[in-house]
């Protein structure tokens, strides 16, 4: 399409001549691609920031536990997997760490070489079996630092792996598992791998950190990333079954060398003995006589069977022996005399030979529960649960395997990708919700701009009928004519592109990337740009430009230059026969002068619409995250501490508990655990509160989410959070799997579903608690209420008590979420303050348009004796006219927006209330309604100054 100079000349005469419409096309091109660009980037930004931080330390892109853990057989076999490219053992404990100011409870690693590689801030790695190494978080927290001892102990902890308790802190780091910082999760410290108990572990790991074959820089938040991770997932759930099958039977032959080595070492001399004793017989005979007690030999192994238990010693026909728990060790050491005596009967045997006194029993079983025999048993107890665990899940991966069974029933391994890291989901979340406003805000950007270039064009046109009309009679083409207007709107939409995109990379991205990017070990990165969003998004504007102006010239351009040179003949207005309008002279002709110019009057509604939305949305989000961080943790978390017990004390719970009391302070006992729950074949993190449900909704409300109504207390399944039950329609009565921090698995069904917003909290009571877990309930963990005391102040007051492990704070996310809510308002703020700017200079070129073109009329008016207030006041009524109208779409518009913005913000385990905001409903027209009001009084000050040559 090319064009003359004459035409040229022409097309920039518009230009000048319609400067302010031009910069208004400009403006809001410009936005459209501050916005997208500016926090679209910013994402991206943030995310290739995560990947090259996570690559730098090799992070590993799946971390599988086994509740049979790993032989090196297993790690090498993981390694030879498809996909896999490395993988390196770790192993894990909790523990308590005491020193510097105080204790809190950690996680202890084994250092890894490859993967998952700390990034050491001061200090040096551990090299010593008597050295750590503590993350940032807690050196801060206990005021700990290079060369000082601290203590370790596992005492309160399910297992007990560590081989030593007392390390010297030779480094502090950050770890790549805690993104976020400051970290508000549970801390690391880091020993080497010879500091963990080799004989407990009996040659495995923990853990199987695993990096995949991936491309080189792969953005690990992309869905083509997390292809990849499943792909080799399913490898390796189909590789667990045969790992399992071989650990399996490892460990049943070493418990069958138990049973003999008790068969023939304890029990077998113990009965010669006493039969011997009982029948007069000799050593020989009494021995045949054993021997015929119908012993078994082997030990065969049916690893399909479901009712296998490796704490059932099956000794003999009527001599069968579970294992003790560990805590009941005593009392079974001190029943075994009568177990024998009763098994002797069974035979013929009439012996009460062997027989302990009650008080010699008492002493029996004091000396094993405080006796190294206990520390062994511990270990042999640990290895039949952990196999009676292993066992149970082998049937579940077999079950899959062969195309039955539950999706959230959890197989031998579980495998957890990226997304199970606390950190990693908080910067995705962050990622995600800030590509949710980018691409909704652009769309409104570019309708508004659509419009306006519509209107604009279009009106430029209907003054240049005459001269469109002249340039048809001189033989000039349509497509040349077309050319002209397209240039208007063309180039101010490619200048409003070129300022948009510099704009949108290094002001708006830099100002999210640093609001953002100071929350991660990431840092804060340099801006950048995604190629084919730079090129593409600019082309789409383009392609609309040209659109909006062709449907603005088509009209115009099919009418014959006769009629297009001829004046414009008014069209008459149909009235109903007899009617009378009831409306006055002023409003008749506002209603004519908005239907003759309704191109002007669409793009300013559109205009008060566009900045009703972008202000009140704004607000909507900021109220939104306010307000569902204050009912989280004001209302719905009513207690404000928790006091963890260090279980190794008995008494701790006693003694912690006379201290508040004789403080006034409010308390109740409960049982705290972290985990996970499977939902619909999905692993989610999940936090266990095991509490009296009578009492606990002084500290956690548990109430119905739309009723608000109390829910009725249950033994007989969990309270689910209401973000779980939302993000997977769940509802009461479905049942759930619930993983232990051990990595058991427990299938749960749901009894209530409560309010819930920010956490991944699981209530249940104890008894619901031993249905489920079949474990006995016993309180670690104190909630507490003291709004009047000083969380500190109690701190020191504890510290001495007996039992005192550490006091925390119940709302650790919510400093994440204030400063989250707070950045979201600052964009807000800017987004809405460029609104306005774009709508200022849009409102102002069409009200200067409209008293233009009504000079005449209004000098009139003037003339006939209106005076200045009554002349403005009548072009004012169209303004309060557009200004409603505009506001009432404003706010339609922006309810929807709002209502797809704000989930995207969120996550299963994070979601915002959505509900109209009054507030924000009120401010935003309120602003929009001065802000008219400001711009109308401005450009209606022409009106005193009209003269009567303005009728010329």
């Amino acid at each position: 399409m090319t064009m003359k100079k004459t035409q040229l000349t022409d097309a920039l005469r518009n230009i000048k001549k319609q400067k302010v419409s031009y910069i208004s096309i400009v403006l809001i091109t410009l936005m459209a691609l501050t916005c997208f660009m500016g926090i679209s980037f910013s994402a991206k930004t943030l995310e290739k920031s995560s990947s090259e931080y996570y690559d730098r330390h090799n992070f590993r892109d799946l971390e599988v536990s086994s509740a049979l853990l790993f032989t090196e057989s297993d790690l090498q076999k993981i390694g030879g997997t498809e996909g896999v490219k490395d993988v390196e053992g770790q192993n894990r404990t909790n523990a308590r760490i005491t020193g510097g100011s105080g204790r809190a409870t950690i996680s202890v690693l084994s250092l890894t070489e490859r993967i998952n590689v700390p990034e050491i801030n001061e200090g040096r790695a551990p090299e010593k079996i008597d050295e750590c190494m503590i993350e940032t978080g807690i050196a801060d927290e206990l005021g700990i630092g290079i060369g000082d001892l601290v203590s370790l102990s596992e005492d309160g902890f399910s297992a007990k792996l560590l081989g030593r308790d007392t390390f010297t802190v030779v480094g502090i780091a950050d770890h790549p598992d805690h993104l976020v910082t400051p970290n508000s999760f549970t801390n690391y410290v880091i020993v080497t791998n010879e500091a963990f108990d080799a004989e407990t572990l009996q040659g495995r790991t923990v853990l199987a950190e695993i990096v995949i074959d991936k491309p080189d820089g792969i953005n690990r938040q992309t869905d083509k990333y997390f292809k990849l991770v499943s792909t080799v997932s399913q490898k390796l759930e189909e590789l667990s079954v045969e790992c399992a099958e071989g650990s399996l039977k490892d460990i049943w032959d070493r418990f069958n060398s138990y049973k003999i080595k008790l068969r023939d070492d304890v029990l077998k001399p113990l009965l010669t003995l006493a039969v011997r004793e009982a029948t007069g017989v000799d050593e020989e005979e009494a021995k045949q006589k054993v021997d015929s007690f119908g012993w078994k030999e082997t030990y065969d192994l049916d690893l399909k069977a479901p009712d296998l238990d490796l704490r059932l010693f099956d000794l003999a026909a009527g001599l069968t022996v579970r294992l003790p728990d560990a805590e009941e060790l005593g009392e079974f050491v001190a029943g075994l005399p009568g177990t024998i005596n009763s098994f002797l009967e069974s035979k013929g045997i009439n012996s009460n030979l062997i027989n302990v006194p009650e008080d010699i029993a008492a002493e029996i079983g004091k000396l094993a529960e405080g006796s190294e025999l206990s520390n062994q048993y511990n270990k042999i107890l640990q290895a039949a649960q952990m196999w009676n665990t292993g066992h149970q899940r082998y049937l579940t991966s077999l079950e899959k395997l062969e195309g039955g069974g539950n999706s959230d029933d959890m197989g031998v391994w579980i495998l957890m990708d990226a997304k199970m890291n606390p950190g990693f989901a908080h910067l995705r979340m962050s990622a995600q919700g800030l590509t949710s406003i980018s691409l909704r805000f652009t769309i409104l950007f570019i309708i508004i701009g659509a419009i306006v270039i519509y209107a604009t064009v279009g009106k430029l046109i209907e003054e240049q009928r005459k001269l469109v009309g002249t340039t048809k009679a001189f033989g000039f083409y349509k497509k040349e004519i077309f050319s002209k207007y397209l240039l208007f709107g063309g180039s101010a939409t490619v200048l409003g592109c070129v300022l948009g995109a510099l704009a949108g990379i290094f002001l708006l991205q830099m100002f999210v990337v640093y609001a953002y990017g100071r929350n991660y070990l990431s840092g804060v990165p340099g801006p950048s740009v995604i190629l084919w969003q730079l090129i593409l998004i600019p082309i789409v504007q383009l392609l609309i430009s040209f659109v909006a102006v062709f449907l603005a010239c088509s009209k115009l351009l099919k009418s014959p230059a006769v009629r297009l040179m001829a004046d414009e003949t008014p069209q008459a207005v149909k009235k109903g026969k007899g009617k009378k309008s009831h409306l006055s002279l002023y409003q008749r002709l506002i209603f004519r002068n908005m239907r003759s110019d309704a191109p002007r009057v669409i793009v300013t509604v559109v205009s008060i619409a566009g900045c009703c939305v972008l202000i009140m949305v704004g607000l909507s989000i900021y109220a939104a995250v306010k307000t569902t961080v204050d009912t989280q943790f004001s209302k719905i978390n009513r207690f404000d501490s928790v006091i963890s017990l260090d279980k190794s004390e008995k008494s701790a719970s006693d003694n912690i508990s006379a201290v508040l009391d004789n403080d006034g302070i409010e308390y109740i006992p409960a049982y705290l655990e972290s985990g996970a729950i499977r939902l619909n074949g999905n692993t989610e993190p999940a936090d266990f509160t095991v509490a009296d449900l009578d009492k606990i909704d002084g500290y956690i409300r548990l109430a119905n989410k739309k009723s608000k109504k109390t829910l009725t207390p249950s033994d007989d399944g969990i309270m689910l959070p209401s973000t779980y039950a939302e993000a997977y329609s769940l509802k009461e009565g479905d049942s759930v799997v619930l993983v232990d921090s051990l990595g058991g698995t427990h299938r749960a069904e749901i009894a209530g579903i409560f309010e819930f917003y920010m956490g991944k909290n699981i209530i249940m009571s104890p008894g619901a608690y031993e249905k489920v877990f079949s474990e006995k309930y016993s309180p670690n963990s104190l909630l507490l209420k003291h709004p009047g005391t000083d969380r500190e102040a109690l701190k020191e007051e504890l510290k001495s008590v007996p039992g005192f492990d550490s006091i925390t704070r119940s709302d650790p996310l919510k400093a994440i979420y204030d400063g989250y809510s707070d950045l979201l308002g600052y964009m807000m703020a800017i987004m809405a303050t460029a609104a306005g700017l774009m709508s200022a200079v849009i409102i102002t070129n069409l009200i200067n348009i409209y008293i233009l073109q009504k000079k005449r009329e209004l000098t009139v008016m003037r003339i006939n004796g209106f005076t200045t207030k009554e002349v403005k006041s009548y072009v004012s009524r169209e303004a309060i006219f557009t200004t409603a109208v505009g506001s009432v779409i404003g706010i339609v518009v922006a309810i929807l927006l709002a209502r797809a913005i704000i989930p995207a913000l969120g996550k299963s385990y994070s979601q915002f209330i959505l509900t109209p905001n009054i507030w924000a409903i009120l401010i935003s027209v309120a602003i929009t309604s001065l802000f008219t009001l400001i711009i109308y009084k401005i450009a209606l000050r022409k009106v005193k100054n009209l003269k009567l040559t303005d009728m010329a």
